[in-house]
């Protein structure tokens, strides 16, 4: 069976998002589900929802892009940006990603075995001891602050790894942090929001270029509750400045290229307010002598 036609036989939930002005808060109202109980998601074990309402299966064909209000402590009201994008819509330009799918999936293959898989530094993020340095990734390009164009840094030793996706990657505009990412199996990344000198300026987009077993929906991102699945060529975006989690419930690795890109001006700008690591910032710097 074919990815579309999994999605256009409802073999993942719909949902619809209503926004509630009395309470001024966006609403999940759950349409008809016929995904059979075998094929979901083992939430329980996922422990997405940590104890709060039900998670929702958003549908990639219908994302709910309105923006929000919210009360500040102080008592001023901020807009918020939307969980999830189409990529169609706020960043067309990124059909050339999609088109060469292949292409960047073939230079990562030949990567599975490089010595360049680096274990991400946060341990913080890790859903327990036993997931320790199951996060790997080789970092491609960075940009801190994102704000600040020039102070985008291309990691010249890597980029020479991939010449294809780093080429592709540089034809799109604005673009400011770059890297391949493989999550080892049975691991979850705890909830979590991007730092703030980057988050807070950019849209975080994924390229799922190895899922295993894609139709059962086992590999994806948790935004603030939504439920997004990973599908091999398909590109996801979200808000990398609020609560997040990824997950990855089969047994084998998953690996996406994950870029971000400046967000549009009608988007508002994120809310996180974390700042960078020491573990990070020594991450960072162990790249310095590679880029340009």
């Amino acid at each position: 069976m074919s990815e579309e036609s999994v999605q256009e036989g409802g073999k993942i939930r719909r949902v619809e998002e209503i926004h509630d002005k009395d309470n001024d808060c966006f609403q999940a109202d759950e349409l008809e589900n016929d995904q059979e109980e075998e094929e979901k998601v083992n939430f329980e074990w996922l422990h997405l929802s940590d104890g709060e309402d039900d998670d929702y299966e958003v549908d990639p064909n219908n994302i709910d892009e309105t923006v929000g209000e919210i009360t500040t402590d102080s008592g001023e009201t901020t807009k918020v940006a939307p969980r999830y994008y189409d990529w169609k819509k706020v960043f067309p330009e990124l059909k050339i990603i999609e088109d060469n799918f292949k292409v960047i999936q073939r230079e990562l293959v030949t990567l599975m075995e490089s010595r360049e898989w680096t274990p991400w530094p946060e341990e913080r993020l890790y859903n327990g001891p036993q997931q320790s340095g199951q996060w790997k990734v080789i970092p491609l390009l960075y940009t801190f602050p994102a704000y600040d164009e020039s102070s985008s840094k291309w990691i010249t030793s890597n980029n020479k790894l991939c010449p294809k996706t780093t080429e592709l990657l540089k034809k799109i505009p604005n673009i400011r942090t770059a890297l391949f990412s493989r999550l080892g199996g049975t691991t979850r990344l705890s909830q979590h929001q991007g730092w703030a000198d980057l988050a807070n300026y950019v849209l975080r987009c994924h390229l799922p270029l190895i899922v295993p077993q894609p139709e059962a929906n086992l590999c994806g991102m948790w935004v603030e509750g939504h439920v997004q699945y990973h599908k091999p060529g398909k590109l996801l975006v979200f808000d990398d400045s609020k609560h997040h989690k990824a997950f990855n419930a089969s047994d084998q690795d998953r690996m996406v290229l994950i870029f971000d890109i400046l967000r549009p001006k009608k988007i508002p700008k994120g809310l996180a307010t974390g700042g960078h690591t020491e573990h990070l910032d020594q991450f960072i710097s162990s790249f310095q002598a590679l880029q340009t």
